[in-house]
């Protein structure tokens, strides 16, 4: 079977946290090595790469398969937006060495490096949740009529301790040129729930 005559080549990346993001980071360096194009970046970027019949990039990429659509979920749609975006896994390894403390592996050119990724971004803490339930949960009467178990089963109610507000400026101010899915050259499906 042929992979180039299929109509689109899809990328899906699940959850999983830094580990599935490690996962997924060696899948797309072995996908790399195997001859598929990660296509990425503005309709008008992309639409330039690989259809102008005078562009070195098409001439070049012309036999390889192209990445086009992309899905992921959690630490996948991390992953999944950095490429959709146009920047090249070699970028966002870079960024995640660089952002931990470590030599940075790649000697990428400047415009192809992207601010290091670190805990900060990944381990937002959810302290305005944490906060907020505590003096309510003290003031209702179940509370002192059920002890701890009712503090303890009020207080693990909270969406949990991190949230995403530290990924999500990241990619916002980092990343993606712009807040839209429908701006990119790509089709980009995130996966969520509650």
């Amino acid at each position: 079977m042929n992979i180039q005559n299929k109509k689109k080549i899809a990328l899906v990346l699940s959850g999983g946290g830094i580990k599935a993001a490690a996962y997924h980071i060696g899948v797309c360096l072995a996908l790399k090595e195997k001859g598929f194009i990660f296509s990425g970046g503005s309709k008008e970027w992309v639409q330039q790469k690989f259809t102008n019949p005078g562009s070195l990039s098409k001439d070049k990429h012309l036999s390889k398969p192209v990445i086009k659509l992309y899905v992921g979920s959690s630490a996948g749609a991390f992953i999944a937006s950095v490429l959709a975006s146009g920047k090249s896994i070699e970028s966002l390894i870079t960024a995640f060495q660089v952002g931990f403390g470590n030599s940075p592996f790649y000697n990428l050119p400047q415009e192809d490096r992207i601010k290091p990724v670190g805990y900060r971004h990944i381990f937002n803490l959810n302290s305005k949740r944490i906060l907020s339930w505590f003096p309510e949960t003290l003031l209702q009467k179940p509370l002192l009529t059920g002890g701890l178990e009712v503090l303890f089963k009020r207080g693990f109610k909270l969406n949990g301790i991190f949230n995403t507000n530290g990924i999500e400026r990241y990619l916002r101010k980092y990343v993606l040129d712009e807040n839209e899915f429908a701006r990119l050259g790509v089709e980009l499906y995130i996966v969520a729930t509650q």
